[in-house]
């Protein structure tokens, strides 16, 4: 009987014809401010889940999942590679060759990286043919002393396809009057650009008998890359690869190559959506005087239910379920206004830019010709779910001030 007596009473204080609560200006403000903090919300952790997915695409597009390289006697390079052979996750692996140098073009130069394959590596057919934006990855292995260079090295020494590219080792040479460098041509036969700056700017690529020409080494070989099925549990993966073909290796993953980028990643993402919360419960606690002036145009009305035997836990029904139904349509309103925006971020903002003539947005900077969005449903549920929540609490004040009125006082008033 009391819950079909509550329903009531909440049907006729959203249905008045009167504009006491769903039509005022402070309900309406409530409501909006509900919507436009969970559209908020929405939308930039949407643009961050983007980013991160999109860089950490880009990023595996051309470094391996893991790195195994051997740092003492006892490291066992076939038993690595016949465990690898067995390992059903694992889907390629690839030995290389890696050392550090300088490239020397006629206008600057540039410290750089050098990574050596053989032909059939994975990196070479699967990673590399894919990002290349001028010239064929396999013409690496045509000709002696080939070289695949990034589009960021290309533009700093100002080099083209065809250009010849003097590469000098740290490692010295030495005469019977001294030690020198050894400097060496490469012959630029492609570009490619993976879209992570320090890896156009100073990662090059040779084949692996050129490396051991020029680094004048035999049949040692750095390392091995490992592609994984599931690059997330390359950590777990590299780890057991590595105990099983006896120890003695250096091991690495891609999460560990960049530890910082990625902490720091998060932790902006954390601090945001904790910033925004507090925004999006600034607005939620505009229910507060939206039901506070409810509390007092229903003032009479309320003293009469007292007056009738109302318990105030009835009352406290009465003022959350309002609260939730603010919540919970501002949360909706606010997830499709994100999801249309989210999913038009680009024109949008390309038509501001056009519109006040300013530069929002440079592709130059973040490498990407658009904003990346990736709409993580599980989270937007989390942060509607916070809104309501909040919604709710903001109905306690007003729901306890309304159980605090006294019906003898008002009938004493009206007499």
């Amino acid at each position: 009987m009391y819950q079909h007596f509550e329903s009531r009473i909440i049907r006729s204080f959203i249905r008045s014809k009167n504009s006491d609560f769903m039509f005022s200006l402070i309900s309406i403000l409530s409501l909006l401010g509900i919507s436009l903090g969970v559209a908020v919300i929405f939308t930039v952790m949407s643009v961050m889940n983007g980013f991160q997915t999109e860089i950490e695409r880009k990023m595996l597009g051309l470094i391996p999942h893991a790195t195994v390289m051997s740092t003492s006697d006892r490291s066992d390079e076939d038993k690595l590679h016949s465990v690898l052979n067995t390992k059903d996750y694992v889907k390629s692996y690839s030995v290389f060759i890696h050392g550090e140098a300088i490239a020397i073009s006629d206008i600057d130069f540039e410290a750089i990286q050098i990574k050596s394959f053989n032909r059939d590596s994975e990196v070479i057919n699967n990673k590399l043919s894919l990002l290349m934006s001028s010239g064929n990855a396999n013409d690496l292995f045509e000709s002696s002393f080939n070289i695949l260079i990034g589009k960021g090295l290309a533009e700093n020494l100002n080099l083209k396809i065809g250009d010849k590219l003097t590469i000098m080792t740290e490692d010295d040479t030495s005469l019977p009057f001294g030690s020198v460098p050894r400097l060496k041509e490469f012959n630029i036969v492609g570009i490619f650009e993976s879209g992570v700056f320090e890896l156009d700017r100073h990662l090059v690529f040779s084949s692996l008998e050129d490396a051991k020409l020029f680094f004048q080494i035999e049949d040692e070989f750095t390392g091995t890359d490992i592609e994984y099925f599931e690059p997330q549990k390359a950590s777990i993966y590299t780890r057991q690869i590595s105990i099983e073909s006896g120890g003695g290796f250096l091991v690495t993953d891609w999460t560990r190559e960049n530890p910082n980028f990625f902490r720091s990643l998060e932790l902006t993402k954390r601090i945001i959506f904790i910033v925004l919360i507090l925004i999006l419960g600034v607005a939620c606690f505009n229910i507060v005087s939206s039901l506070i002036m409810l509390t007092r145009q229903k003032r009479s009305n309320i003293a009469v239910l007292r007056s009738m035997g109302i318990k105030n836990k009835s009352l406290y029904k009465v003022f959350l379920t309002l609260g939730f139904f603010l919540g919970f349509l501002g949360s909706v309103i606010g997830s499709i206004l994100g999801f249309i925006v989210s999913m038009n971020l680009s024109t949008l903002i390309l038509t501001i830019e056009n519109i006040f003539d300013i530069n929002l947005y440079q592709p130059e900077i973040y490498f990407l010709s658009e904003i990346p969005v990736d709409i993580i449903w599980t989270e937007i549920l989390g942060i509607c779910f916070i809104a309501v929540i909040l919604s709710m609490l903001s109905a306690f004040i007003p729901s306890y001030n309304a159980t605090k009125i006294d019906p003898s006082e008002l009938l004493k008033l009206n007499r």
